[in-house]
């Protein structure tokens, strides 16, 4: 569907749990965003989004988005669904912006791995509010670990051989 016409480019689209979306386009080197329902009708309209190259999105579980840097690999924005503008990131993800996260537990939880916050260099389980409940040391964890719906943990070894260790169901 046309979303919008001119001298732009689609930057990246997130999808808030409600099923809305938040488009970005970068118009002449600005970035500007809108928010659509699923039938592509206008939920906001345009606003301008600062401080990012090339953009990417995560959702949280209070229904907003978080938006990151790819180039700097951290996140600096949030979203509030179908809000025109952009807020502050919660404190628990400020103190862990340049780590990767990912929803776990069903929507119960998140796991945050990296550098930063209490638990550098392990995975950490927070609860949805952001309260940390542990670490776990995982060998050879990074940023290139995932994690899937199942709560499985899918860590590439460092020896660049093509081989994951799999911690079926870790976080499920």
């Amino acid at each position: 569907m046309p979303i919008s016409k001119g001298a732009s480019y689609m930057g990246a689209v997130g999808i808030a749990l409600s099923g809305h979306a938040l488009v970005l386009e970068n118009l002449l080197g600005r970035w500007h965003g809108r928010w659509l329902d699923r039938d592509g009708s206008a939920l906001s309209e345009w606003f301008e989004v600062s401080g990012t190259t090339i953009p990417d999105f995560h959702f949280l579980m209070d229904g907003s988005l978080v938006m990151r840097s790819v180039v700097q690999h951290e996140y600096k924005l949030r979203f509030e669904d179908a809000k025109a503008s952009a807020s502050d990131l919660p404190e628990w993800l400020q103190q862990r912006s340049v780590n990767q996260f990912s929803v776990v537990r069903f929507g119960k939880g998140y796991a945050s791995w990296g550098d930063a916050g209490p638990c550098p260099g392990k995975l950490e389980v927070l609860a949805t509010s952001g309260k940390s409940c542990g670490c776990l040391e995982v060998p050879s964890l990074s940023r290139l670990a995932s994690i899937g719906r199942d709560g499985s943990l899918l860590v590439p070894r460092q020896d660049k051989t093509c081989k994951y260790d799999l911690y079926p169901q870790l976080l499920r």
